[in-house]
């Protein structure tokens, strides 16, 4: 079973793009630098609650399992493109999402997508 839970979608016309997140396994002590040791310390303690505090990020893109124009053998599972973060730390996950690594994320998978798709439309098949 996959540690991530998905906590947001977006359907395009023949893709769902997802956020999907997942408690962190890295250690949060040394991973904060803003040369206040007072500060860093409460950053790590925060992280140590759990929850959004400290988790991993996960932006995948899939075909929707309503949209397949070509009718390619691809199963909904299979993932077109992703991005992950790691060593995230919000107070919500609407704070997460208005930042720009959010945004970047988004863009990295989906260009991946549209990279991969191409690769698979440029494939020439012979008929047997």
């Amino acid at each position: 079973m996959s540690p991530y839970e998905t906590v947001w979608t977006f359907n395009t016309a023949h893709f769902a793009v997802s956020l999907d997140v997942a408690p962190e396994e890295m250690d949060p002590e040394g991973n904060f630098a803003s040369g206040d040791d007072d500060l860093d310390a409460k950053d790590v303690a925060f992280c140590h609650e759990g929850g959004w505090h400290w988790f991993v990020a996960r932006v995948q893109v899939v075909f929707r399992d309503d949209a397949n124009p070509k009718n390619w053998t691809i199963a909904r599972e299979d993932v077109l493109g992703e991005d992950y973060l790691g060593g995230c730390s919000y107070h919500s996950l609407a704070d997460f999402r208005a930042g720009g690594y959010f945004r970047d994320m988004v863009a990295e998978a989906i260009g991946e997508a549209r990279a991969h798709v191409g690769r698979l439309a440029s494939v020439k098949l012979r008929a047997a």
